[in-house]
């Protein structure tokens, strides 16, 4: 027997505080990212983003909980309910800047490094994939007051992709932009 629910209003972008950037490292936002397309069950998460059952089972509670994840069906197969859940976000966007704490720049570096890494790795070498994808990177010297200007203009950019938006396409794209000095021992610290 299936019982439905409809998908709940989602809210335009989810805003994560110090503390919740760590739940966003552990797997939350892979979670995430899955169901914002397809409504899945903790068994079909764990298989498709290679993690452990039981860390599931943990993030999707602490999404509940954050009201980030509902429950889309249950199915029930005599004692045992089939659970699917679903996003009730439609884009996420993490912003931070040198003001954040420490802990946050890092665990944000962390979830935009995995996410592009994550995704990238999938990309490569299918054959099937006809959705367009960029990757470049650019260093060069450049004065610091060049920088920021080059910051604002990807700040407007980033405004612009989320607000183009278009929910008849089934397919989601992310935009990641970093602006950072290169550290490599040669350089002398600003």
């Amino acid at each position: 027997m299936e019982y439905g629910f409809s998908r709940p209003a989602a809210t335009t972008q989810l805003s994560l505080t110090e503390h919740e950037i760590d739940l966003m490292e552990e797997g939350g936002m892979q979670i995430i990212s899955v169901l914002m397309s397809n409504p899945s069950t903790v068994q079909q998460l764990a298989v498709q983003l290679d993690l452990c059952r039981t860390k599931v089972k943990f993030l999707i509670d602490k999404l509940l909980q954050r009201d980030i994840i509902s429950i889309y069906r249950e199915v029930h197969h005599g004692n045992r309910v089939e659970v699917f859940y679903t996003s009730n976000v439609e884009n996420v966007a993490l912003h931070l800047s040198s003001s954040a704490p420490r802990h946050a720049q890092l665990g944000g570096a962390h979830i935009i490094v995995n996410s592009l890494q994550h995704n990238a790795l999938r990309m490569i070498g299918r054959t099937d994939v006809t959705q367009p994808i960029a990757m470049k990177l650019s260093q060069c010297q450049i004065a610091p007051e060049k920088v920021r200007e080059f910051i604002t203009r990807l700040e407007e950019l980033v405004s612009e992709f989320d607000q183009a938006e278009d929910k008849t396409c089934p397919d989601i794209f992310a935009l990641a932009f970093m602006v950072y000095p290169v550290i490599d021992g040669t350089t002398s610290p600003e």
